[in-house]
């Protein structure tokens, strides 16, 4: 990126986030917090911003967002040519986020996310730069880089605390975006790793310093974030298979080391001395551990380390696929394994692994575009037929793993991945806010464990509406202040009468008619794909 392009930027961006950093405030949505109760703690998972400097409210959709020039040529490639950009985003296109989205949502996790300083720590896992969708403006290593340091001085500005930046720890994780060329890193461990140099540089206000030289190996780092508590941010573009200069992790101790094999040797030894020090621990990372994005052995070994320990692993944390849902990495379910007791699953695993959307660059298809018959790698993710398929895996991915825990009771079941949808409006933008036990005086054992979430989201059309008309037409007490607003609760709105791995479980069957009347689990399906695709209007995905 042009040097002075990026520090117009830095200087419009950041200036903004902290002028507005104490704005009006809301009142607090989380009960928890408003009791002031010293035994919960809150933290922010943040995932996919996709900064783009380039995007233009008004562009042709055709264009990426990106301008008027060239759109004939566009039209060839996306026939979305009567939509245009918005102002805050525009949801469903795949354009990337606009520099004022970023800072809208900064100036909500300042002023009221983080209002009186009640978020204890940040989980950020992601995918940072913009995609490279436009053959017009073509990413550079330098403009990644420059929009990745960019990132970092939102996120610290969100976070002041008397005049200080960087009051509470902040965990980053490097998304399949944020290198270059996007989803390949090289794994050099006998030698400088200039992508991994770079992020140790640019992330040293966040990494402990005892780890940087291990980082600069692996990609990957520990943080105890309060008393007790561990983050593991683990390097995924070492494990995801969309990243084909690395090899799979090796299937026998006979086999050369690969870059994943280095990554999980060092988580299992952050597990194993929390297990020692009586530590919960909170895995973080990009690509989520499935059997569609992890190499076969990686997700083996993976999984199979989750269930090892159950005990030290409280919650995992993961971005890239933009839509809202969650799952457990277990092998003993045989999640995408062509196995006589999991033949469907199987069958849709495969198919969705031919139709793997290319999360490298935006949907280069309208909504209502059915699923081509030969698409690999170039099915957006908001084609409904992709987004169809994926939900079918989930239903059967649940169905099988409750039919074994009924069959096997002493089966150990991990705790779930939870997957945030994403800031970059591939639908609506979001964030989500995790409540958790921080202290139970005397109990130890219940440290770490999770409690709930708020997940927030940003009616995106609705504010673009409301800029067209102009200010001066709405009403004060039309608008709160933000345009982020509370989406759902968990707890309350899927019936959930704990936050734990079992009842997770029993949702998840619920869902699938077990356990619940076929009403109930078609209205439970109703809520929950609502949400996943975080109530994009106009779009339905039937299951």
């Amino acid at each position: 990126m042009n040097s002075l392009i990026a520090t117009s930027i830095f200087i419009l961006a950041v200036s903004s986030v902290l002028s507005h950093a104490r704005a009006a405030q809301l009142p607090l949505l989380n009960a928890v917090v408003e009791g002031n109760d010293k035994r919960f703690g809150r933290f922010l998972h943040i995932t996919d911003m996709h900064l783009d400097p380039y995007y233009e409210e008004g562009a042709p959709i055709a264009t990426s967002c990106h301008g008027i020039a060239d759109v004939l040529i566009a039209r060839k490639k996306r026939p979305q040519t009567d939509a245009t950009a918005g102002k805050y985003g525009t949801p469903g296109s795949g354009c990337d986020s606009p520099l004022l989205l970023i800072n809208e949502t900064m100036r909500f996790i300042a002023g009221i996310l983080n209002a009186g300083d009640k978020l204890d720590f940040v989980v950020w896992t992601g995918d940072s730069a913009r995609h490279d969708s436009d053959s017009r403006i073509v990413r550079t290593e330098g403009e990644i880089q420059a929009l990745n340091a960019l990132a970092v001085e939102f996120l610290l500005g969100a976070f002041p605390s008397g005049g200080e930046k960087g009051s509470i720890p902040i965990v980053p994780n490097i998304g399949n975006n944020d290198i270059w060329p996007h989803n390949d890193l090289i794994y050099t461990p006998s030698i400088p790793n200039p992508t991994l140099d770079f992020y140790a540089t640019l992330w040293k206000p966040f990494i402990p310093a005892d780890q940087t030289e291990e980082f600069r190996r692996h990609g990957s780092f520990a943080v105890e974030v309060v008393p007790n508590v561990v983050v593991a941010s683990i390097n995924t573009m070492y494990l995801s298979d969309g990243n084909k200069q690395v090899d799979d992790c090796r299937a026998s101790k006979d086999d050369p080391l690969a870059a994943g094999d280095d990554v999980l040797q060092w988580l299992a030894n952050v597990l194993n001395g929390a297990r020692q020090g009586g530590k919960a621990v909170y895995i973080a990372g990009h690509v989520p551990p499935t059997p569609i994005n992890f190499y076969p052995n990686c997700y083996e070994s993976f999984s199979k380390l989750m269930i090892d320990y159950t005990d030290v692993v409280a919650g995992q944390f993961y971005g890239h696929m933009n839509i809202d849902h969650f799952f457990f990495p277990t092998p003993a379910n045989a999640v995408g394994e062509d196995s006589t007791s999991t033949t469907e699953q199987g069958a849709i695993a495969e198919s969705l692994r031919a139709y793997m959307p290319y999360f490298s660059a935006s949907s280069l298809a309208p909504l209502t575009e059915p699923l081509p018959p030969h698409a690999g790698g170039t099915v957006g993710t908001t084609i409904p037929s992709w987004l169809n398929l994926y939900c079918h895996y989930l239903i059967r991915h649940y169905t099988e793993l409750v039919h074994q825990v009924k069959k096997n009771p002493d089966l150990r079941v991990p705790q779930p991945v939870f997957v945030s949808p994403s800031v970059v409006p591939s639908f609506n933008p979001s964030l989500r806010v995790f409540e958790y036990r921080k202290s139970m005086g005397d109990v130890q054992s219940t440290v770490g464990h999770l409690i709930g979430y708020t997940q927030y989201f940003a009616d995106i059309e609705k504010w673009n509406k409301r800029s067209k008309i102009g200010d001066m037409t709405v009403q004060k007490d039309e608008f709160p202040g933000y345009i982020y607003e509370t989406e759902y609760r968990p707890g309350s709105l899927y019936g959930l009468e704990k936050f734990d791995a079992e009842e997770w479980l029993r949702f998840g069957g619920r869902m699938a008619g077990i356990g619940a009347d076929k009403n109930t689990a078609a209205q439970l399906r109703e809520l929950y794909l609502a949400n996943l695709v975080v109530r994009l209007k106009g779009l339905k995905v039937p299951v």
